[in-house]
Formats: structure tokens, sequence, C-alpha cells
């Protein structure tokens, strides 16, 4: 009776054994890490715009590169020269580089600010970014604009523009061609505040005029200003069409659609 029982102990150990050692393992998947591999091999491949591997008028394209030449001609001071540029902008707002030098495509490469700053202020509300004459343009350690300086009478350049000192300056707005005819438009004396606006107002009209047979319009502005006992007559129309003194009495119209009859608006607004 024991010798049976312990027969049948034996036979439910050796049984127990038999399916311990037959317990299947967890299955694995076999195919994951196949899988894994497969995704990040696929993302690996997955197509990246890589800069460095583009050419440098690519590069110029996509930063909307401008040379110094048709940043002057849309009237502006370029925002980017080579590190440590100055140029220097005579009467007619024509630049020459007398340090430095103008930016060239393959000077883009490995520079990403190029995307993010422009290479001027082509359409910005910044008049200070246009060009104005007898200026000088300097530009950082890494190339981008730093001062505007103004050329004063001794030859010297300053940051604050030179001063004009006019005997008197005033302007009046005329609706319609009876006012002027009847001196009867609105008229308003202008102050020290106003002084150099006028100047910039006249020194861009040079940069920016072509001769036009088209006649003055109304509305229209008239700024007079007495300088050194000499007095100077500018007129703005609707249309931008101008007429001064300062441009031989001719009638022009503006080349780069510059708002002049705004600014003389502005002018009149301020003063009043």
């Amino acid at each position: 009776m024991i010798a049976r029982k312990l027969s049948l102990i034996l036979a439910v150990l050796l049984l127990l054994s038999v399916l311990c050692g037959c317990t299947p393992e967890p299955e694995k998947n076999e195919n994951f890490s196949e899988d894994l591999s497969e995704s990040e091999s696929s993302e690996s491949d997955l197509p990246k715009e890589d800069d460095a591997e583009k050419t440098a008028e690519e590069i110029a394209e996509k930063a909307g590169y401008m040379t110094l030449e048709e940043i002057t001609a849309a009237g502006y001071y370029p925002s980017w020269m080579q590190p440590g540029s100055y140029i220097v902008y005579d009467n007619g707002g024509v630049p020459a580089i007398t340090e430095g030098g103008e930016l060239l495509p393959e000077d883009l490469l490995g520079r990403p600010e190029f995307e993010v700053m422009p290479f001027t202020s082509i359409g910005s509300d910044d008049p200070f970014m246009e060009i104005f004459p007898n200026t000088k343009a300097e530009y950082d350690l890494h190339g981008f604009i730093q001062n505007i300086y103004y050329l004063w009478p001794d030859g010297s350049y300053n940051l604050s523009p030179p001063f004009h000192n006019l005997e008197y300056a005033e302007i009046t707005y005329y609706d319609k061609p009876a006012e002027l005819e009847n001196n009867g438009g609105q008229t308003v004396v202008l102050n020290e505040v106003q002084y150099f606006d006028i100047y910039m107002l006249a020194e861009k009209m040079k940069i920016t005029k072509e001769e036009s047979e088209v006649s003055l319009d109304f509305p229209c502005y008239e700024i007079k200003f007495i300088n050194e006992g000499t007095e100077h007559r500018i007129f703005i129309d609707i249309n931008n069409t101008f007429s001064s003194t300062l441009l031989d009495e001719k009638n022009y119209v503006n080349l780069l659609n510059r708002d002049y009859f705004l600014e003389a608006k502005e002018i009149f607004n301020t003063a009043q």
C-alpha cells in the first residue's frame, strides 16, 4: 500500500516536471525589432531640406536676395552688407562703398538670418530707411545696418540731421482750383519741428523724379519757405504729381510710387 502510494506520488511528480518543462514561453514578436528598424529607417529616409546641399543661388533666391543696385533703385538703404561696411550717398542719392563691400550670394551660405531679416525695408513704414542724400550708412560686425549719419555743412557726419535756418515756412491746402486762384486755401505756419520734414520730402523728390507732361490736379498742398533770403515753393497733388522751385519748376511724377501727398498731409495736420 505504502509502495503504491509512493509510486503514485512519484508519478505525479514526474508528470508535474514534464508539464513544467513543456510550459510554452510567452510568444515573442519576432518581427517587432525588424518593424522598429524599418520604421526608423523610413523616417531617416524622408527627404529633408538641407541648405548645405543647395547652391548659393538657390539660397539667395530663398532669402529674397537683392543686389545693392536693385535696393538703391528701389530707393532704400540695404539692410545687409559685408561686416564693417560704409556706404556714402551723394547729393543725388548715388551710393559709393568706402569700406567693406556688397554681399554676394555665396556669403549667404550657412547664415539663416537672411531668411528672416530682409535685405531692405521696402514696403515698411519706416521713412528713415528710405535713401536721403548726403548720408552715410554704417554696418556692424555682422553686416547689419547700424547707423545712418547726415552730412553737415562743416563736412562732418552726425546722427542728427543738420538744422536749416528757415526764416519762414508755411503749408497750404487747396481743395479746388478756385481756391488757388483766389488764395483761398487753408494755410498753417510751420514751426521748427517741420523744418527737416520739408527738406527730407524735397530731397526724396529729387531722387525719384521723372519729368512729366501731366498737369497738377486737386486737391493739392503748397509748401512755401524762405531760406537765406530765397523763397521756395513745392506743390504736391492727390496723384503725387509735383513741382518745385528746387526741381526747375517743371511737373514731375514719382518713380517709386511713394505717397508724397500723404507726407504733406501729415506735415499739415501736425502743424495745425
